[in-house]
């Protein structure tokens, strides 16, 4: 298939080549695959406020993130602000990983606040806002939450928006946990 090869911002493949991994490794016997979604959280504000080129800055960083934290995962870049991978662990270590990630993340960001000066509305001058971005994590196990890569990723961004979205965010949450 003529997929486009690499992401333009990360770098990373993208979705159609996440479908193809997937494929390869569901066909092995025996087992466990985890996919793990990981979502920026705040980052349509900071486009907003701020512009894509320095929310692109943002983007960028997150691979190498997840990848020194998962160093034997490919990221791939799946949506706007969504990234996934693909882990041959059990449940429980890809949520420890996940959960660093999410860790990491936070520190990493909390210390590349941006701060410009914004208009918020009512105001009749702009102000300075401090923007710190954080990531949202969801977790799928193959093939108990789903037999293909779609299902199991709907699973996850289900868990996601149903639980650490609507909890503010910055968490990692588990399909059916």
């Amino acid at each position: 298939m003529n997929f486009p090869k690499r992401d333009l911002i990360t770098g990373l493949r993208l979705k159609p080549h996440l479908d193809e991994e997937f494929f390869k490794l569901a066909r092995k016997s025996d087992i466990q695959i985890s996919v793990l979604l990981i979502d920026i959280d705040g980052l349509a504000w900071a486009n907003q406020n701020f512009g894509f080129f320095e929310a692109d800055k943002f983007i960028q960083q997150i691979p190498k993130i997840i990848s020194s934290v998962c160093p034997n995962s490919e990221v791939f870049r799946i949506g706007g602000d969504e990234f996934a991978l693909l882990m041959e662990v059990n449940l429980q270590t890809a949520a420890e990983m996940a959960e660093q990630i999410r860790k990491r993340v936070e520190v990493e960001f909390s210390n590349q606040k941006l701060s410009r000066p914004v208009r918020l509305a009512g105001s009749e001058s702009p102000t300075y806002v401090d923007v710190s971005l954080t990531v949202s994590c969801a977790l799928a196990l193959y093939p108990q939450h789903g037999t293909t890569l779609d299902s199991l990723l709907q699973a996850a961004d289900l868990a996601m928006y149903r639980e650490a979205k609507q909890l503010g965010g910055n968490r990692v949450t588990l399909v059916g946990g």
